[in-house]
């Protein structure tokens, strides 16, 4: 847990509306106007004497116009009596005063950091907060925002290519379908994981069916 803590960028958010990556080493406004930073941060860290647990990782963040902090963080279920990997919910977010309302953004619970398998050129995996954003009518709508670890936390640094790739970004239908396709051959034996597309987080997931609707949704699907 000590090894996730530190400042993180965003660098891709997943939503009912679209997609967007944020490329700061192209956008000259990046410390202008009304969000400095744009589109902020997110640092995660254990206090002082506590053991490095997921209960006691704390977590603040700032997305755009959000702004809150959590503490503790709870293994999720699988729903099948067992636990999701490298996913946790969160206890409770507490929402910065004038940063978000109940009515629309400021919804306590119902949100999710994960830890992806994938790794940036530095070692460090992708983490992603799964935004839980209430109801529009009958239909829940959530936002994946995935983060990039930073070397120095002043530094305003997007992906690479090679990250890109690894996550799976801008995949076509087609290339989702054959990575899936992959994925399922090597489950069974029949290839070698190299080739598969074994880290894609974004966009070479398999397939999954009605009861995995949940494990579906938080990884931005």
């Amino acid at each position: 847990m000590e090894s996730l803590c530190g400042t993180y960028r965003w660098v891709f958010k997943s939503e009912t509306y679209g997609n967007v990556e944020y490329r700061y080493e192209s956008d000259p406004e990046v410390e202008k106007g009304t969000y400095p930073g744009y589109p902020g941060s997110l640092t995660l860290s254990i206090p002082s004497g506590k053991e490095p647990t997921p209960k006691n990782l704390t977590g603040s963040f700032r997305l755009m116009d959000l702004k809150g902090s959590f503490t503790g963080l709870e293994a999720q279920s699988d729903g099948d009596g067992g636990q999701v990997v490298n996913a946790w919910d969160i206890d409770k977010v507490d929402w910065a005063s004038g940063f978000s309302t109940e009515a629309t953004y400021g919804i306590d619970e119902g949100h999710t950091l994960e830890v992806y398998e994938v790794r940036d050129d530095d070692g460090h995996n992708f983490v992603a907060f799964i935004w839980d954003q209430g109801y529009s009518g009958c239909v829940p709508h959530y936002a994946t925002c995935v983060a990039k670890k930073q070397r120095d936390e002043n530094a305003l640094v997007g992906l690479t290519d090679s990250e890109r790739e690894r996550l799976g970004m801008y995949l076509t239908e087609a290339e989702i379908v054959e990575r899936a396709d992959v994925k399922d051959s090597e489950e069974k034996g029949d290839v070698d994981e190299r080739k598969a597309g074994k880290d894609s987080a974004i966009g070479g997931k398999r397939k999954v069916d009605d009861g995995e609707r949940d494990v579906k949704r938080k990884r931005g699907l």
